[in-house]
């Protein structure tokens, strides 16, 4: 019977109010259910996000006041399960959850993210190992479990992570308004992470050998213990194995290889392959996974990288050289003056050492950051 059927006025309100609350209705439970995605196989996009902007006081202060931080470590933190859900601020007020879409390219983005926090689910009938990729995030916590993130958008940090049969729950640690979050399966257990290599420069003037870092991926619950690195190939190279130090399950390790010898002055550029290798006592090696690795080659009077093994943590770290003009170099040489440039946040060595021209006096050089785990 249609609104126009009834002969009272009142009796057309009624319809239309039971209407709206249908629709209310309906529109509340597409928003509570919005951030839940059921997937079985392949990639799975985090589209659907509560945001909530900035819930305590931060800062460059010894100690940081986070409200949802608070109820994560008391152990009471339950996700919002509707837009409107709210926390509680250290100041009594309240703050609300909002709904997000990610846009085409798959971002994440809000205002409320410069400083807040991002969640987001995924349920699953059955438990799968894969590997998050997300941008823009300072850390994570998956199920509970906190774990870095990449603000500057480098593209390289893939975290192996567990997944559970049901709900799965992502809080996204924001400082830069967008956050983009992908999930795919993992290669194998243990495997070659392409991303955020650490590679020198060969010298045709000191062949000896030199070290560089590559990201390992342990997409396992077990800890890796009996691996090595082979690094073969090149014109005039060696084969080098280098032992794997322990790598913890669903962590990512960069580990170190060497390579060097002595290389055809007509060589600019020099093609490796790294086996990551299994050792088996009393079997035969197992190959787990290959990589290729270019390397520059060029001499120690160019601009190049040189490698070195910290003390501190065992980590493959890189600078970059600038060198004095050539009367600096051999055996009447005088000491040299030297200008050491530092930096971090993404910044290259290579790219503050290019900036510096050769001079007379000394040579130039560049470091930047390179953290040896990926927890």
């Amino acid at each position: 019977m249609t609104c126009h059927s009834y002969p009272h006025p009142f009796a057309r309100r009624c319809t239309t109010a039971r209407r709206i609350s249908i629709v209310s209705l309906l529109m509340f439970l597409v928003l509570a259910a919005i951030p839940i995605q059921a997937q079985d196989s392949g990639p799975i996009l985090l589209r659907e996000a509560f945001v909530i902007g900035g819930v305590g006081q931060y800062g460059r202060r010894p100690i940081h006041v986070d409200a949802i931080e608070k109820l994560i470590v008391a152990g009471t933190w339950e996700g919002p399960e509707a837009e409107g859900d709210v926390v509680v601020l250290p100041d009594g007020t309240e703050q609300a959850w909002q709904h997000v879409t990610a846009n085409e390219g798959g971002w994440i983005q809000h205002d409320a993210l410069r400083g807040g926090y991002a969640y987001c689910t995924v349920v699953l009938d059955e438990p799968r190992i894969m590997l998050l990729h997300a941008q823009g995030n300072s850390s994570v916590y998956v199920n509970g479990r906190l774990r870095a993130g990449d603000p500057y958008r480098t593209g390289f940090v893939r975290l192996p992570v567990s997944l559970q049969a049901g709900r799965n729950e992502f809080l996204f640690v924001c400082g830069r308004g967008q956050v983009r979050a992908e999930l795919t399966d993992a290669a194998g257990d243990v495997f070659f992470n392409p991303g955020d290599r650490t590679l020198p420069s060969l010298l045709h003037d000191e062949p000896g050998p030199v070290c560089g870092g590559l990201l390992v991926c342990n997409a396992s619950a077990a800890a890796q213990t009996e691996l090595l690195l082979r690094t073969s190939g090149g014109p005039g190279l060696p084969t080098y194995d280098t032992l794997v130090p322990r790598i913890e399950p669903f962590t990512v390790r960069k580990v170190a290889f060497w390579t060097g010898g002595l290389i055809p002055d007509d060589v600019t550029r020099c093609n490796i392959t790294v086996s990551l290798i299994r050792r088996q006592i009393g079997q035969h090696d197992v190959i787990l996974d290959t990589t290729d690795v270019s390397l520059d080659v060029t001499s120690a009077r160019s601009r190049h990288r040189r490698t070195f093994v910290s003390d501190i943590d065992g980590s493959v770290q890189y600078y970059a050289v600038t060198p004095g003009q050539g009367q600096l170099f051999g055996p009447q040489a005088s000491s040299p003056g030297l200008i050491m440039t530092l930096h971090g946040a993404g910044v290259q060595a290579s790219g503050q050492a290019a900036v510096y021209g050769s001079k007379p006096w000394g040579a130039c050089g560049g470091t930047d950051e390179s953290p040896p785990l990926r927890l």
